[in-house]
């Protein structure tokens, strides 16, 4: 009877500490998909705006962030002579020229030329390029300040990227296909707005590091109207047709040789008829 007693005793606690490891095991895995639960990433999204604000503190740029671009549009007195200063100072002031087109307007050409240089150069340049005007249609110079955008978008980059890292330490933990697919999944989206986070903040830094100056200019043709005008018209056009004249009569040499010699057999015929009547 003791015996008996005391094996269902044993039995008992086996099962009870069955029981106990099971139940054990049952919290482990519930914990472990509460930890995948798409509410994490809601709850990431809901916050995020938060960091972003609370990192924007912690960011603070040396200097203010400004974008300097202009235009400025001239008459000169020699067009040849402006182009070759402006590329002289683009070379000096270690910058280029993203765009450089030509067009005719009536009796002038007019030229535009798009300069990159350095920030700190800009007034340089202006200020050469200025020198070269014999007259100033109009000039536009604008400053924009985009120290807080980019503060922001750095803020954003740095909040995404520490989402990203938690995603992939629950990446490491995971334990089906089903969470796999869905931490991926998240970590597609956040890795698409770091790379376009990381191309605006590129731009921004390349409109601030270089500065855009847009100049147009043109070299005032000669009059189309008045005496000396039509004068020097009227002898240009006078001496292209004398030449075409020329060049035309070269072309016809062959109908005026023949022209030619029918001329002279007509003149031979009619001096033998004459002398058969004489002799008649």
């Amino acid at each position: 009877m003791k015996k008996t007693l005391k094996l269902l005793t044993l039995m008992l606690f086996v099962a009870l500490v069955s029981c106990s490891k099971s139940g054990e095991n049952i919290e482990t895995k519930a914990v472990a998909l509460e930890e995948f639960s798409p509410q994490d990433a809601s709850a990431d999204k809901a916050t995020e705006a938060k960091q972003v604000s609370d990192t924007n503190e912690d960011i603070a740029p040396v200097e203010r962030m400004i974008v300097k671009e202009g235009n400025i549009r001239f008459e000169t007195s020699n067009a040849k002579e402006t182009r070759e200063i402006i590329n002289n100072s683009v070379k000096q002031l270690n910058g280029y020229l993203s765009q450089d087109t030509s067009s005719n307007y009536g009796n002038r050409t007019e030229y535009t030329v798009e300069i990159r240089v350095p920030a700190k150069s800009f007034e340089t340049l202006l200020e050469g390029v200025s020198k070269t005007a014999s007259k100033i249609d109009s000039k536009n110079i604008s400053a924009l300040d985009v120290t807080e955008e980019f503060i922001d978008v750095q803020a954003r980059i740095k909040t995404k990227k520490e989402i990203e890292e938690r995603y992939k330490e629950l990446l490491k933990k995971a334990n089906s296909v089903e969470d796999i697919l869905k931490i991926e999944s998240e970590l597609g989206t956040l890795r698409a707005d770091i790379e376009s986070f990381e191309g605006r903040l590129k731009y921004l830094k390349s409109r601030i590091s270089l500065s855009t100056l847009t100049v147009t200019f043109y070299e005032k043709g000669e009059s189309t109207t008045g005496f000396g005008y039509e004068v020097s018209s009227a002898f240009s056009s006078g001496w292209e047709n004398l030449l075409s004249f020329i060049i035309g009569i070269f072309y016809m040499w062959p109908f005026i040789l023949l022209a030619i010699a029918l001329v002279i057999i007509i003149r031979k015929i009619r001096k033998r008829r004459k002398q058969n009547k004489t002799n008649s």
